[in-house]
């Protein structure tokens, strides 16, 4: 009789499996109009950057806007606009809730929506 010995996936195995995940869920994510990214925009006057303090407040492009007010801002924004792309910044002690709550609403206008880092400041 043989005795067969199981080796252990070795570290390149488990990166490539990895990678080979993130290949097939990013599809997914991407498909309901969601992503995520460490890296700011570059900066540039096309870009619709909506941020969520601590307090919850939100601001597009700095500008603070009232929570009533959101819906018509997301309207008046992107209904001119051939990219319909939101990044989002929030502060990591935002409840899921609040989040959910703008990404419903620019869903809603038919808009995508990624996410950037939070960093203070």
């Amino acid at each position: 009789m043989h005795s067969r010995t199981v080796t252990p996936p070795t570290a390149t195995f488990r990166a490539w499996l990895a990678l080979a995940t993130l290949a097939f869920a990013a599809p997914v994510f991407s498909s309901h109009g969601l992503a995520y990214s460490q890296a700011p925009p570059q900066a540039s006057s096309t870009r619709i950057i909506l941020t969520l303090t601590e307090a919850q407040v939100p601001s597009i492009n700095g500008q603070v806007v009232q929570w009533d007010r959101l819906e018509a801002e997301f309207r008046a924004i992107f209904t001119r606009r051939p990219q319909r792309v939101l990044y989002v910044r929030a502060h990591p002690r935002n409840d899921y809730r609040t989040i959910a709550r703008v990404v419903d609403l620019a869903k809603r206008r038919g808009i995508t929506v990624n996410f950037l880092q939070y960093v203070a400041g």
